[in-house]
């Protein structure tokens, strides 16, 4: 019986240990209950200092939760994106983005949040491996770097004297050349295959779309091509004199 009683004593209190500890991990932020509102940002402040970002997040997040409308609301929503960004966290640092724009869509702090989302999309989420190791952006799915190049152009044309804009301006010339570069990898596969429209249509948005890049070259010899095979000559022989003019040679076959 003693020993009945024991087992049941023991196991009770792994039960009470266990609901206590899903308590505090349900309810992290508890710890910032009995700070003001000041001293809740201040303590943000501090893990960011510490480069402690997890816990920076929590801060901002305790803030936003207890004092939605303090006079550091503002900031310390701009903080939890670079919190949630330096913790690896870039989809809660992309909707942190998204509701500052909700919030403050008027804010001159609103180009901060653009600015990021271009970041996160022109990083497209990678993780070790591809931030540490060769990664050719123009391999991959070109959705997140037009979304990229989108906010980038808000931020410059926008926001053109801000801190940013000069950082964007330098990656939407980088994403310009990926983009264009991923088009013509595109139009080059369908030209390998016989799909000679589908490849017409990826050079022309090369040449349309992205006219002051290296790739602009390649897709007109593509679409000269593709209209030979195609048996349309007043395209074939419009599009060589445009290639001409560009600085191309023509070859003698």
């Amino acid at each position: 019986m003693n020993r009945i009683n024991r087992r049941f004593s023991i196991g009770l209190a792994v039960l009470l240990g266990l609901v206590l500890s899903g308590c505090a991990t349900q309810d992290p932020m508890q710890k910032y209950a009995h700070l003001s509102a000041e001293q809740t940002f201040d303590a943000g402040h501090t893990a960011l200092h510490k480069t402690d970002y997890n816990e920076a997040a929590q801060a901002f997040q305790a803030l936003n939760a207890n004092y939605p409308f303090s006079q550091y609301s503002q900031q310390a929503n701009l903080d939890l994106i670079y919190a949630e960004y330096q913790a690896d966290h870039p989809a809660l640092a992309l909707a942190e983005s998204d509701r500052f724009l909700k919030l403050y869509p008027t804010s001159p702090n609103a180009v901060y949040a653009y600015y990021m989302i271009g970041v996160i999309n022109f990083e497209n989420g990678r993780g070790f491996i591809q931030r540490h190791f060769p990664y050719t952006m123009s391999d991959h799915d070109a959705q997140s770097y037009q979304t990229a190049f989108q906010e980038f152009n808000i931020v410059v044309t926008q926001y053109p004297q801000s801190l940013y804009a000069p950082d964007a301006r330098r990656r939407m010339i980088y994403l310009a050349n990926t983009l264009s570069e991923f088009q013509l990898k595109t139009a080059q596969f369908y030209m390998a295959r016989g799909a000679y429209l589908a490849a017409i249509h990826r050079a022309n948005t090369v040449i349309t779309q992205y006219p002051n890049t290296t790739s602009v070259k390649p897709a007109l010899q593509i679409l000269i091509k593709a209209y030979g095979e195609l048996h349309l000559t007043s395209l074939q022989t419009e599009t060589e004199r445009v290639y001409v003019l560009n600085g191309g040679a023509l070859s003698a076959s």
